[in-house]
């Protein structure tokens, strides 16, 4: 019998057709797993128990939305609730509830985290360039930014070579600057078929992962000699040259005869040769790529044009490259600037999503494909970066009505309107992209994702709605099992939904990510944007990722000067210089709070013109203060707020942020000024690292899990204030309907952004460890995260003014480089999962359903007579502990695993117990050999103080002498009874662990 609990029906709720029926919500019914059953099939098996609750079989197929049938079994159906609630009782659902609508969670932080790309840091810039070519990330968003290049056939992929990349037409337009061209092999005077350039540097090894390093050096190349027709030789000699000085001084290639290279490289043009092509002279061309070799759009575009290219391979180049001059010519040549510079253009839109030269066949495990609709042409808007894209309608419209999409408001197609999606891939596996920066250059530097070499496939789930993105629970379980159908080896998802929570197998995303972790998939997920108030953390299950937020060290400091000379340093995105009359909120707004509401028939005289001095104290956000003003016909706004909560946001409006005593400062002058108050903003600039970090970003939720307190969440933090990341340009950076700019790289923040970088560096540990489980890679992330910022000191709880503790980043920030080196790592299987679901109060006939079935598989939850109580959900192997109710001596279990380098490592632990507990690890050491690389260790832990109900916070480190293996120990200590309420304790926490027939809907 399936969980039906707390839907929410209070009766029959009347339609707008006929209030004799009930009306039909979209309902999701859970299954398990599909056993193993094709897709048809399990269509089939779904049609047949939906038509158990309608009188026709064709009313059965109509209600049909979805049919989940690859990575899980289950189906969405339009269905009223008499039909839910009869459709709960059959023996095979294991859960069935209401989609509901969830929604998102909305440069320098790569480097921030230690992940250089300068050459020097070789360790770094190594992780990030040499790993991740065969792993697919799925970004489950608001969907993507088309990539703008040509397409080769999907026959051709797994063919493909390696891109011509950029240096090599460098190196071409420089031959063809000095009058050194290509003997084309179409040529029958030329002396010997002219291999491409790019064929010949291939060969040499003169294709790194740098692609600007061999682009510098062949550029002080071509400065340096001398290209003068009169001397064969040079181009030679300096073709052996470029060979020196582009190689590895360990690997030096052998340097080619002349009598060879003369057959194959660039000769000068005869002096007096005819210019056009004619009878016995030779064609020539600046390259030659083979049919096979894709090239790219932007940077061929001219040459293509010239050629009269209408396929994928490049004929005869003629005027242009022979030098033949004439009006006609330069008339084609200032077209061509033209055209150029509107490609250029529209490059600039997906510069993250580009196809790199480094990048190969696309990964032979994708099944995937990309999807046509709306200003989405797959033939020019996927690539081998961006190789999947789909989206995901039909529960969304089913909630809201028709997607609206007059204007531009959206597009029916994978195509991100909203920007968020656009944001979030590019800051997983975004593409090394120099030179972004915001408005202004603020933040200008190297953009790229944790795994700029990974493949992109995203899944349009969110739809722009109210000024955000809005996701239905039963398009994202579609895009899970069309992911997990695809081939995507990670999964992404910025999106959740607000406590209270449901349980975790009514809930699309843990439904979703519990079977990707079957069958292989970290999912991460955000934590949510609901900080800093206690447990409302999101997406708690402990089969994902959750991902708190947090600061890196830059930041955007503006100078604001009062009239009477006073400066003070604020923080803001101003790219103007600006100075107005200044006014105080109480001129313009009648209560003083600057909201909408406020607002009188004199506001507009107040404001008209000035900046306006808003608080926090009396306004719900910058945001909303800036929107009221604006609405005043102000012209800027500073706002006041707590130190603790002090940030930096485009709020379209120019706004400068300031703490409440510089606000208060501010305020002063203006009431004591004798004449008319006056500021100056000037434009702000980038500052970086001068300012502790990381902090906790004050709106990053917090824990302890609301509905799973045995499961420290959230799992560690990352960053994500002020991320700068690509943009759609057809979404203005606030995504307002007032704000007409356009911009292709945009800072934004929340847990939206955090989670991308996390699902980044797991992209890089799946590619360094194929064989880890999701399970060991979560484990490798938390137990080398670490607790402190940049000063040494335990790093701040933001919206606090106390130091974190794990509640608020799990077991700390992130440290991509040790991740990778974790020395050991908390491993989870199938039966520690079968045993935490008994801990849930599910059977062992629905455990079977929900877990892939294995010959060697204990599915029972007590033992082998299936008699003894399930264990505690303490138990479950995580890399933290967590006692939500110590009232008495606790031992918990832990099995950890060696994956160092060392097989015969030994390694011994260190307690620091959390104040008012006494925590011991039993055995103290842990001695791993080549046939051992598995040991278990005891933590007993007993209260020491009279408490009722005080979390404390302590640690359990293994180590080496090289490695640091962290685990988190958490307890509350309930040793005082609440015996003045009356409230029978015991009988409150019975109820505190749902039944499978107790389990309800939040």
């Amino acid at each position: 019998m399936g969980f039906l609990g707390g839907l929410g029906y209070g009766g029959h709720i009347s339609t707008g057709c006929d209030s004799r029926y009930p009306a039909k919500i979209v309902h999701i019914v859970y299954l398990g797993h599909n056993d193993g059953l094709n897709a048809s099939l399990t269509a089939s098996l779904h049609l047949q128990l939906l038509s158990g609750v309608f009188t026709r079989s064709d009313e059965a197929r109509d209600a049909i939305m979805y049919s989940y049938s690859y990575g899980f079994s289950g189906f969405a159906a339009m269905l009223n609730s008499t039909q839910a609630a009869k459709l709960s009782e059959a023996e095979e659902v294991i859960s069935i509830f209401r989609s509901r609508m969830l929604e998102i969670h909305t440069t320098r932080s790569w480097d921030f985290m230690g992940l250089s790309l300068h050459i020097q840091n070789e360790q770094s810039a190594g992780m990030q360039l040499k790993y991740g070519d065969d792993i697919i990330v799925g970004i489950l968003d608001t969907g993507g930014l088309e990539a703008k290049q040509t397409v080769i056939p999907a026959a051709r992929r797994a063919s493909m070579r390696p891109y011509i990349p950029k240096q090599t037409f460098a190196f071409c337009q420089s031959l063809l600057s000095s009058r050194l061209l290509l003997p084309s092999a179409a040529s029958p005077t030329a002396p010997a078929p002219a291999l491409p350039v790019q064929a010949l540097l291939t060969t040499a090894g003169l294709l790194p992962r740098h692609p600007d390093l061999s682009l510098v050096a062949l550029n002080s190349l071509l400065r340096v000699l001398s290209w003068r027709a009169s001397s064969p030789a040079h181009p030679l000699l300096a073709f052996r040259l470029l060979l020196l000085m582009l190689s590895p001084p360990t690997a030096r290639p052998p340097l080619l005869p002349l009598r060879t290279l003369r057959s194959h490289l660039p000769v000068p043009r005869e002096p007096g040769a005819p210019a056009a092509h004619g009878a016995g002279v030779p064609a020539y061309t600046c390259f030659a790529p083979d049919r096979n070799i894709r090239t790219r759009r932007s940077e061929l575009s001219a040459t293509r044009e010239r050629s009269g290219w209408r396929g994928r391979r490049p004929a005869v180049v003629s005027s242009a490259c022979t030098g033949r001059a004439g009006a006609g010519a330069v008339g084609a040549a200032a077209a061509d600037r033209r055209r150029r510079r509107e490609e250029r253009r529209e490059w600039q839109k997906a510069k993250s999503f580009r196809d790199d030269g480094h990048l190969g066949g696309i990964p032979s495990s994708w099944r995937g494909t990309c999807v046509e609709g709306e200003k989405f042409d797959p033939a020019t808007a996927c690539n081998r970066k961006l190789i999947g894209a789909r989206y995901y309608l039909a529960g969304f419209e089913s909630e809201v009505g028709p997607l609206n999409t007059s204007g531009g408001a959206e597009y029916r197609s994978p195509r991100d309107r909203v920007g968020h999606g656009t944001h979030t891939a590019s800051t997983a596996v975004g593409a090394v992209s120099p030179n972004a920066s915001y408005a202004g250059g603020l933040g200008r530097g190297v953009a790229r994702g944790g795994a700029p070499w990974s493949r992109l496939a995203v899944y349009k789930v969110c739809w722009f709605k109210d000024l955000t993105g809005r996701c239905s629970d039963a398009d994202i379980l579609a895009a899970f099992d069309d992911a997990l159908r695809d081939g995507v080896h990670v999964i992404s998802a910025s999106l959740g939904s607000t406590p209270p929570l449901m349980p975790l197998f009514m809930t699309s995303t843990e439904i979703g990510a519990f079977h990707a972790m079957q069958l292989g998939v970290p999912a991460v997920f955000s934590a949510g944007n609901d900080g800093p108030d206690a447990s409302m953390v999101q997406n708690v299950s402990p089969w994902v990722i959750t991902v708190a937020a947090s600061t890196i060290d830059r930041r955007f400091p503006t100078v604001i000067t009062l009239g009477n000379n006073v400066s003070l340093v604020g923080e803001s995105f101003n790219v103007n210089d600006m100075k107005m009359r200044l006014v105080e909120s109480g001129s313009v707004f009648a209560d003083g709070s600057c909201s909408f509401d406020q607002l009188t028939n004199g506001s507009r005289a107040a404001a008209s013109g000035k900046i306006v001095l808003c608080f926090s104290t009396t306004t719900a956000s910058s945001g909303v203060a800036a929107l009221a003003v604006y609405a005043a016909a102000g012209a800027g706004l500073i706002f006041a707020e707590t130190i603790s909560r002090r940030s930096t946001q485009d709020n379209f409006l120019p706004t400068v942020h300031v703490d409440l005593r510089q606000g208060t400062r501010i305020l002063d002058y203006i009431r004591g000024s004798s004449r008319p108050p006056t500021v100056r903003f000037s434009p702000s600039r980038t500052l970086v690292g001068k300012s502790p970090a990381p902090t906790v970003a004050y709106f990053s939720s917090r824990g302890p899990s609301s509905i799973s307190p045995h499961i420290l969440k959230p799992d560690v933090t990352a960053p994500g204030v002020n991320i700068l990341a690509a943009w759609p340009p057809m979404s203005s950076p606030t995504v307002i309907p007032l704000d007409k700019r356009s911009v292709t790289w945009n800072f934004d923040s929340g847990t939206s952004m955090s989670c991308p970088h996390v699902s980044g560096i797991v992209a890089v540990v799946r590619a360094v460890h194929p064989t880890w489980s999701p399970a060991a890679i979560k484990s490798a992330l938390m137990t080398t995260a670490y607790m402190y910022d940049d000063t040494s000191d335990v790093m701040l709880a933001g919206g606090t003014l106390k130091a974190a503790d794990a509640f608020d980043v799990g077991a700390g920030h992130v440290d991509p480089l040790r991740a990778l080196d974790p020395g050991l790592v908390y491993d989870a299987g199938a039966r520690d999962h079968v045993l935490f679901l008994c801990g849930l109060g599910y059977t062992r006939y629905q455990i079977r359903q929900m877990v892939l079935p294995s010959p060697s598989l204990d599915t029972s939850c007590g033992g082998e007579g299936g008699g003894a109580a399930p264990p505690p959900e303490y138990d479950l192997n995580y890399p933290a502990i967590v006692l939500p109710r110590l009232n008495a001596t606790v031992t918990v279990k832990r099995t950890v695993t060696n994956v160092g380098p060392r097989r015969d490592a030994v390694y011994r632990a260190a307690v620091v117990s959390p104040h008012g507990a006494r925590a011991a690890v039993w055995p103290p050491a842990l001695a791993f050999s080549p046939y051992r690389d598995t040991a278990s260790y005891y933590v007993t832990v007993a209260p020491a103080k009279l408490s009722r109900g005080r979390y404390d916070f302590g640690e359990i480190v293994w180590s080496d002498g090289y490695h640091r293996v962290r685990t988190p120990l958490v307890v509350r200590v309930t040793t005082m009874p609440d015996t003045d309420t009356g409230v029978d304790v015991a009988a409150a926490r019975a109820m505190d662990t749902p039944t499978s027939t107790q389990l309800q809907d939040s």
